[in-house]
């Protein structure tokens, strides 16, 4: 909660993380079983090719249009242990793990197991494909919950190149309050009101967001209405956010939603473009 003592701040409001999602009754029809999802690319492979087989429209949906190509992208490379960023800030969009990542992805492509064409598809789109029983598997969100009541479907966690990996992709909005002006006794009051653990939990619930406060968590996580949240509350602890500390990255981050869809394609065109592009950005 905050205390006060500043009178600017730059919190998380609320937060979110990526799961796996596949629907069950297409799992059924193409001799899958729900029980055992896939936990590694090549059982993911196996599983789309007996989608396609089974006439299932999208197999695995790999949404990159430009609304959320930044995040779908990230997802999959932390599932070969790689990133935007490693592991002393540095970019590393074109390092050997993402381009096995996006090489993968391309034969996906290739096979015909996802869209035709990725990088026109936007998340929001195939989400409403998925709950109208038209796609297979998808990496999915909190928010679609109520979209999916009443329908046989599977969280579990993400598919990772050799079934070691755990990360996934988390977000976050932002709560921000600043010094010029003033109004430290307004802000601290609404900032006490916004944080308290009853009106986090009211928040979360209303909109299948996720907590940033521990009284938050523990309250969500005691809530028997809540149990749909149950694996997003789990796995949250272990995802990775993106880079937001290094001013650089609305900028790289941009560039990324508009063109590495083309990834799929070229995989070494695009992230080496994407590389120079953001060592440039931090000149």
């Amino acid at each position: 909660m905050y205390s006060g003592q500043r009178t600017e701040l730059k919190d998380p409001h609320n937060s979110s993380a990526r799961m796996f999602l596949f629907n069950n009754e297409l799992f059924r029809k193409a001799g899958l079983d729900p029980a055992a999802p896939p936990r590694t690319w090549a059982d993911l492979t196996t599983a789309a090719t007996a989608l396609k087989n089974a006439g299932v429209e999208i197999p695995l949906g790999v949404p990159l249009g430009k609304e959320e190509a930044q995040g779908e992208s990230f997802i999959w490379m932390l599932e070969n242990h790689g990133g935007y960023q490693d592991a002393k800030g540095r970019y590393s969009i074109n390092s050997q793990a993402n381009l096995d990542t996006f090489g993968q992805l391309k034969s996906w492509v290739d096979a015909g197991l996802t869209e035709q064409s990725p990088a026109s598809v936007n998340r929001t789109d195939l989400a409403k494909d998925f709950a109208s029983g038209k796609v297979g598997m998808l990496n999915g969100i909190p928010t679609q919950l109520n979209d999916l009541k009443g329908m046989d479907v599977t969280w579990t966690a993400m598919p990772s190149k050799d079934g070691t990996g755990k990360a996934t992709l988390g977000v976050a909005d932002w709560m921000m309050a600043f010094r010029k002006g003033g109004h430290k006794e307004q802000i601290k009051a609404f900032l006490d009101f916004a944080y308290g653990r009853d009106n986090a939990v009211r928040f979360d619930k209303e909109y299948s967001l996720l907590p940033v406060t521990r009284s938050a968590l523990t309250a969500l996580q005691a809530d028997p209405d809540e149990q749909a949240l149950a694996p997003f509350l789990q796995i949250l602890p272990t995802a990775t956010f993106y880079p937001l500390s290094d001013p650089t990255w609305p900028a790289v981050s941009a560039q990324i939603k508009t063109q590495i869809g083309s990834a799929v394609s070229d995989p070494k065109k695009t992230l080496d473009a994407l590389q120079k592009a953001a060592q440039q950005a931090g000149e």
